[in-house]
């Protein structure tokens, strides 16, 4: 829900229903509905969603709260500048969705390589382990129980 003025009367609203240049109320615990730019007051806003930042970001007047985030402190009026797909959110989902989905660039290739080629140097060293204990007369319960600790340590 959003708290809009719109013919003069401030009315709540399915958030879904905000459009551009509509006026809107940011309060304590509310989800910012939409990209906007704060005309008046100043609030705290978790981004964490968006940004990673840990902590609530303090905007004033010109601040420019986006949708997906949370208002944690104060009251501020402002003027919605983005809805839906046009929004910071919408436009990181629209990249996403023309992707496919996939993020597989050479990083995330090498970095697959890596932990493919670590994963068989792991399971080697296990196996020769085992074999040794085994081939020196350890019980095969302790064998295993030992290769598992030094497989699970290793991943």
């Amino acid at each position: 829900m959003a708290h809009v003025c719109r013919d003069g009367t401030w009315q709540k609203i399915d958030a879904a229903l905000v459009v551009p240049d509509d006026i809107i109320t940011l309060t304590a615990g509310g989800a910012v509905p939409a990209d906007c730019r704060i005309i008046e007051g100043s609030v705290a806003v978790d981004q964490s969603s968006l940004t990673g930042e840990s902590l609530p970001v303090r905007m004033q007047v010109g601040g420019e709260p986006k949708m997906g985030s949370t208002a944690v402190r104060g009251e501020a009026t402002a003027i919605v500048t983005a809805t839906g797909m046009n929004t910071s959110y919408g436009n990181t989902a629209s990249m996403i969705q023309m992707s496919g989905g996939q993020t597989s660039n050479a990083l995330d290739r090498l970095l697959l390589r890596i932990v493919t080629i670590l994963l068989v140097i792991s399971v080697t060293f296990c196996t020769i382990t085992l074999v040794y204990m085994l081939a020196y007369g350890e019980h095969v319960k302790s064998a295993l129980s030992f290769n598992i600790v030094i497989l699970v340590m290793v991943l």
